[in-house]
């Protein structure tokens, strides 16, 4: 396991990249140690501090469902995160959306299935 604080700081380290634009490298490459527990660590650090700023939880998400798309990205199982409010685009039945490009550093499209449920799943 990481460090508490390096966990900060490479959450501190993502925020910055989102900010600026301007990519990371890998941190498992960084640190050849580093396990999935680590990652999700880092990645709730980063939920927190966004959170602090004002950021809203509209969902959670699971992505590298397809056993395809995990042997692509060497992992063995589904991941899974949290979708904040600036993450959310939102359009008008008929009409066009216009995603900006300029808040993604490499944007690419996946399709993934989302579900929209009317109260909280206990």
């Amino acid at each position: 396991m990481l460090d508490p604080s390096l966990i900060s700081q490479l959450a501190a380290e993502l925020d910055r990249s989102e900010q600026t634009r301007v990519q990371v490298e890998h941190f498992s490459k960084r640190y050849p140690g580093m396990t999935v527990e680590d990652g999700y660590a880092i990645s709730r650090e980063w939920v927190r501090m966004k959170l602090a700023r004002g950021r809203r939880t509209v969902g959670h998400k699971i992505g590298l469902t397809s056993r395809a798309m995990q042997l692509a990205s060497q992992i063995s199982e589904p991941d899974y995160g949290t979708l904040l409010d600036d993450m959310l685009f939102t359009c008008t039945p008929g009409q066009v959306l216009d995603i900006p490009a300029t808040r993604f550093i490499a944007p690419r499209v996946e399709v993934e299935l989302a579900f929209v449920l009317r109260a909280p799943l206990k």
